[in-house]
Formats: structure tokens, C-alpha cells, sequence
């Protein structure tokens, strides 16, 4: 979809081994001649955009990310070692952007998925203890 002023924001890939799942790292917006006038890489060995986003009123970026939780965090919060893929976790999380310059942003918000699982199977772990009745189901 074109914004107002014509011009084409669009989701790219961009090369990264720790991506788990999908693929994606970079938003960029051309304008009506094909020139890139703005990039937002969020690529990294710790977390990285992938598949979708969405330009909101305020003219932010909302995209989807996914955030390699370490083997030792994951397991801290009550996931089980079996679970782990590569000895990670890859939990997606929502991150809005306002752009800066022409090839940047700034995160004035993010919702990680990983701050919202209640895991029901351990009751010595962190999680655990630190969620009311969690320790105390079957």
C-alpha cells in the first residue's frame, strides 16, 4: 500500500544465522522514483523483525520481532531444557518505532511475549515462585 505522499514501505530480508524462523531484519520506504528514503534495520544477534508491520497514525512503525532468549534465561523462567531449539527460545515480541534520519528509529514501545507466559509445570523456578497460585497447581 502507497502512502499518502506516494511512496512504498515495504519489509526486506537481509542476511543473519541467528535468525531461527522466518526471515526479514530490515523496513525501508521508497519513494515514487525508486529512491530509498528511509531504512530501519532491526537485525541483530539477539533479536530481529520479521514477517509483517504496520504504519500507525502516528506515523510509527508497529512490526513484529523475534527475541532469542539465552538457554540459562528461558530456563530460569520455567521452560523445560527439551524445549529449547539450538539451546534457545525465540519469542516474539511487538516493537513500534518512530523514525529518525534516513536510516534509523528510535523504540518508544515494545510488548514481549515472554513477559505474559505463565509456565504450569516447575514450582522451584523463578516464575514460579513469583506468579500468585502458579506453585500451587497440580
Amino acid at each position: 500500500m502507497l502512502t499518502d505522499d506516494g511512496h512504498l514501505p515495504r519489509a526486506g530480508k537481509v542476511g543473519n544465522d541467528i535468525m531461527l524462523h522466518g526471515s526479514g531484519g530490515v523496513i525501508e520506504e521508497y519513494d515514487w522514483d525508486g529512491d530509498l528514503v528511509w531504512q530501519y534495520c532491526d537485525s541483530g544477534d539477539r533479536e530481529f523483525q520479521h514477517h509483517d508491520f504496520t504504519i500507525l497514525p502516528n506515523g510509527n512503525i508497529l512490526h513484529i520481532a523475534a527475541e532469542v532468549i539465552p538457554a540459562e534465561e528461558a530456563i530460569a523462567l520455567g521452560r523445560a531444557p527439551s524445549q529449547l531449539r539450538d539451546g534457545v527460545l525465540v519469542a516474539d515480541k511487538l516493537v513500534e518505532v518512530r523514525p529518525v534520519g534516513a536510516t534509523g528509529g528510535v523504540v518508544v514501545w515494545q510488548w514481549r511475549a515472554i513477559d505474559h507466559i505463565v509456565q504450569d509445570h516447575g514450582t522451584t523456578t523463578a516464575e514460579a515462585t513469583t506468579r500468585p497460585g502458579l506453585a500451587d497447581r497440580p
